[in-house]
């Protein structure tokens, strides 16, 4: 009997809604894949409607050579 290598670590077990065709392909439920596409859509949307700021507009116009530096 072979003792236990404290230098091997054991898989963790894998979250649930994870689901594997193989070991090298992992596939979040459908449901999750829905849920976090609406959550990430809903978060880019409310950035892109944000005003930009001014000292980004300021550098932009410096890059574009509208300002004096």
């Amino acid at each position: 009997m072979r003792g236990h290598d404290p230098h091997q670590f054991e898989k963790p077990p894998r979250p649930r809604g994870l689901e594997a065709q193989d070991e090298k392909t992992p596939e979040l439920d459908q449901a999750i894949q829905e849920r976090l596409g609406r959550v990430l859509a809903r978060y880019a949307d409310e950035l892109a409607h944000q005003p930009i700021p001014d000292e980004f507009l300021s550098l932009l116009a410096k890059l574009e050579g509208k300002e004096p530096s």
